[in-house]
C-alpha cells in the first residue's frame, strides 16, 4: 500500500475492509480503535474541480459523518480498469468516530464494475445518498446504475443542462435534494407568512397576476431559480400553465379562471428578485383594489401592499453558500414535499418559453 499526496492509501479492492479498519485504528492521537458512522452513505461523483469538491468533502464530513465514496470517471488510468484508495478521517475522539472516505477512480466503460464494487462495500440497513457535483459524468449508464443505488440524490439542477435533465431523475430516485429547491427556502417563507396575514389570505381566490423581477442573462433567458419560485407558486395555487401568450403565460384555476404569470428583467444577482400580486376587484368601487410586492433590498425581502388597507413589513433574507445551505439541510431539514409539483410546473413553463427572450 502507497499513501498518496492527499492522504488517502492506494488499495488493491480485495484489501478495502481490512485497510479501512487498519486506517481506523490508527487515526487520531491514540491507537483506540475508532468505529465509522455507520448510518448513512454517500456516493459523491465528483468534477474537475478538485479544491471545491475536496472544501465540499471537509465541511460534509464534520456534520454529516459517513461512509464516503468519491467517484471520479477519467480516461488516463492506463490499462487499469479502476484505481481504488482510502484514508478515515476522525471526527470525535471522544466518541471514537470517524469517516471513511473511499477514492474509486475509473473509465465511463466501467460504470457496470464500479457499480459492483458500490453494491459489495456499502454499508447495509442504512440510507444511501448520491451526490452530484460533475454533470458531464451524468451519462445514461451513471444515471441507471449509480443513481439507482440511493434513497435521495442531491444536485444543482442548474448545473445538469435544464429543468428537464433534473426531472428525469424521479424514475431512479425516491427524493431529490436540489441546491435551487435549498436556496428558494426563504423566499418560500416570506410568501407563506405574507399571506397568513388575514387581510392578504382572505384574497387568495382573487388574484389575477403574477409578476416575477428576475436575472436573465445575455440572450434573455429566466433563469431556472426563477422558473422553480413560479413553479412552486402555481403549485400552491392549485394552477395550470396553458398557454404562453405575447408577455406572459396563460394558467388556469381548477374552476377555469384565468390568471396571468410574467416575468420581467429586474437587479443584477442571480434569483427572485421580486415578486408582485395583483387582486381582482371584490367590489365596486376602487378603493377595494389591492397589490402586493415583495422586493430584495440588501439582506430583506420587503414587503408593501397598496389598497384599501396599507401596510409595510420585511422579512430577513441571507445570502447562503452551498455549504451552508447544505449544512442546514443536514441538520435541520427543509421540506422537500413541493418539489416535484414545483419541477414540473417549472418544466413546463421553461418549455412553452422556449423561443421566448426578453426584450
Amino acid at each position: 500500500m502507497a499513501q498518496n499526496k492527499e492522504n488517502f492509501v492506494e488499495l488493491k479492492l480485495v484489501d478495502l475492509e481490512q485497510t479501512l479498519i487498519d486506517l481506523k485504528s490508527n487515526v487520531g492521537d491514540g491507537t483506540q480503535a475508532h468505529t465509522s458512522f455507520s448510518t448513512h452513505n454517500v456516493i459523491m461523483i465528483t468534477s474537475d474541480s478538485q479544491k471545491e469538491d475536496a472544501e465540499l468533502l471537509d465541511h460534509l464530513i464534520k456534520f454529516n459523518p459517513a461512509r464516503f465514496f468519491l467517484l471520479s470517471f477519467t480516461k488516463e488510468l492506463g490499462d487499469l480498469p479502476y484505481r481504488i484508495s482510502a484514508r478515515c478521517e476522525i471526527l470525535s475522539s471522544e466518541d471514537h468516530i470517524c469517516s471513511e472516505i473511499i477514492k474509486i477512480e475509473c473509465a465511463p466503460s466501467q460504470v457496470s464494475l464500479v457499480t459492483s464494487i458500490l453494491r459489495s462495500h456499502l454499508l447495509t440497513g442504512v440510507s444511501t445518498d448520491v451526490f452530484i457535483l460533475d454533470s458531464k459524468s451524468m451519462t445514461d449508464a451513471v444515471v441507471k446504475n449509480i443513481v439507482e443505488l440511493s434513497e435521495r440524490v442531491i444536485y444543482d439542477s442548474g448545473l445538469l443542462g435544464g429543468l428537464t435533465n433534473a426531472e428525469s431523475l424521479n424514475r431512479f430516485s425516491n427524493t431529490r435534494i436540489d441546491i435551487q429547491w435549498l436556496n428558494l427556502s426563504q423566499w418560500r417563507e416570506a410568501v407563506r407568512m405574507l399571506f397568513e396575514i388575514p387581510s392578504i389570505g382572505s384574497r387568495l381566490n382573487f388574484i389575477d397576476r403574477i409578476s416575477i423581477g428576475t436575472v436573465t442573462d445575455k440572450s434573455g433567458e429566466i433563469s431556472i431559480a426563477s422558473y422553480f419560485f413560479a413553479g412552486w407558486i402555481l403549485g400552491c395555487l392549485k394552477l395550470e400553465v396553458v398557454a404562453f401568450g405575447l408577455d406572459s403565460f396563460e394558467c388556469k384555476t381548477r374552476e377555469g379562471r384565468g390568471i396571468e404569470l410574467g416575468f420581467f428583467q429586474s437587479g443584477n444577482t442571480p434569483g427572485p428578485q421580486s415578486l408582485n400580486f395583483d387582486f381582482l376587484l371584490q367590489g365596486d368601487e376602487s378603493n377595494d383594489k389591492l397589490s402586493v410586492e415583495l422586493t430584495r433590498i440588501n439582506n430583506s425581502i420587503e414587503c408593501i401592499a397598496k389598497g384599501k388597507v396599507e401596510f409595510r413589513t420585511s422579512y430577513n433574507l441571507k445570502e447562503s453558500s452551498k455549504l451552508e445551505l447544505l449544512q442546514r439541510f443536514f441538520l435541520a431539514g427543509t421540506s422537500v414535499n413541493q418539489y416535484d409539483n414545483a419541477l414540473r410546473q417549472a418544466v413546463d413553463l421553461e418549455k412553452l418559453s422556449q423561443g421566448y427572450r426578453f426584450s
